[in-house]
């Protein structure tokens, strides 16, 4: 037999990967992950589908303040801050088949909305992040005060 202190090169190469290999994965972040499963799940939010055919008031007002994208073919993409929702109650005349149980009105304003407000209405890809993409109707509204707001109505 040979002396068992004596190390062959094939064998020092092979512990020299190995021990490459080691150093290289990365065990204490797959620790934590393994270690913390809930906190991960929490920090990663869900993508939520496109929800303007049936998103109400309520849930629409909470992203008053947000930008949405509002494009067509003429003036590329226009950024517009949700300023206002107002629900509309048809009562007992609205049809019972429309996927939405109320009218919906959402007020847009951006110091860059002219060509928009130059269109007068007109049909616009509108998305936002949560709320999702959708082709819609939009139209300008005179202010009281002078100026525009943008109003998509959803019914």
């Amino acid at each position: 037999m040979g002396n068992p202190s004596k190390i062959s090169r094939r064998t020092a190469l092979a512990g020299k990967a190995a021990l490459a290999a080691t150093a290289a994965m990365p065990g204490a972040a797959l620790a934590k992950v393994a270690a913390e499963p809930e906190a991960a799940a929490l920090s990663q939010a869900p993508v939520m589908p496109a929800r303007w055919a049936t998103t109400t008031a309520t849930e629409l007002a909470a992203h008053v303040g947000e930008r949405f994208r509002f494009h067509t073919q003429e003036h590329g993409t226009v950024v517009m801050r949700l300023v206002d929702v107002v629900p509309g109650n048809s009562g007992a005349d609205r049809p019972g088949d429309l996927p939405r149980a109320e009218a919906v009105t959402a007020l847009f304003e951006s110091p860059d909305m002219e060509p928009l407000v130059a269109m007068q209405d007109g049909f616009h890809k509108v998305s936002h992040p949560v709320v999702g993409k959708a082709e819609l109707y939009a139209s300008a509204m005179p202010r009281e005060k002078g100026g525009h707001l943008v109003q998509i109505v959803l019914n």
